[in-house]
C-alpha cells in the first residue's frame, strides 16, 4: 500500500489489544481515543462514586474542562483545578487519573488531539458524534435546537448516501 494512502488518524475505543494492533499496522498514524464513549465511562463512574446527585453536573462540567484544556503547558494547572474541582470525591479523581489522564491524555485531551488534523472526528460513530454535537449546541430556543438536528440528520444522510454510493 502506498504511505501517502495510509490513514493519518485513527479513532477507537480503549481497547489495549486493538491499539496494539494499530500501532503496529499504522505505525505513524495518531491513535485516539473516543470521546463518546471514554465521557459515557467517566459520567457512569461519576455516578457511582459521587453520591450526590445535584453534583454530578459540576463534577462532568470540571472533567469537561479538563478535556477541552487548548494546549499542553496549561495542562497541569487545568488537572490541579480538576482536582480541587472534585477533592470531595477522591476516589473519583483517582479513577480519572489512573484510567484515563496518566495513560492517555495524549489520545483525547485537546491540547494534542487538535495537533493532528482529525477533521473532528472524535468518536468511533458518526450519530454517536452528532449525538454529542446536538448535546453541546442544545439552547433554550426550541426552533434553533430543531435546526440544528435537522442539519445534522442531514449531513449525516447525504453521508451514508455517498457511502453507498446512490
Amino acid at each position: 500500500m502506498r504511505v501517502d494512502a495510509l490513514p493519518w488518524v485513527i479513532v477507537i475505543d480503549k481497547d489495549l489489544s486493538l491499539m496494539d494492533a494499530v500501532k503496529t499496522v499504522f505505525p505513524d498514524a495518531m491513535n485516539l481515543l473516543c470521546q463518546f464513549h471514554i465521557d459515557k465511562n467517566v459520567k457512569a463512574k461519576c455516578k457511582t462514586l459521587v453520591a450526590q446527585k445535584n453534583a454530578w453536573d459540576y463534577v462532568m462540567e470540571a472533567w469537561g474542562s479538563l478535556v477541552d484544556c487548548p494546549c499542553e503547558s496549561s495542562f497541569d494547572e487545568y488537572l490541579k483545578k480538576f482536582e480541587m474541582a472534585c477533592s470531595l470525591w477522591p476516589m473519583f479523581v483517582d479513577y480519572v487519573c489512573q484510567t484515563w489522564v496518566i495513560m492517555h491524555k495524549e489520545k483525547f485531551v485537546k491540547a494534542w488531539t487538535n495537533k493532528v488534523m482529525h477533521l473532528g472526528n472524535i468518536t468511533t460513530n458518526r450519530h454517536e458524534y452528532c449525538f454529542l454535537f446536538v448535546l453541546i449546541c442544545l439552547t433554550a430556543d426550541l426552533n434553533e435546537n430543531v435546526a440544528v438536528v435537522y442539519t445534522l440528520l442531514y449531513i449525516s444522510f447525504v453521508g451514508l448516501r455517498v457511502l453507498i454510493g446512490h
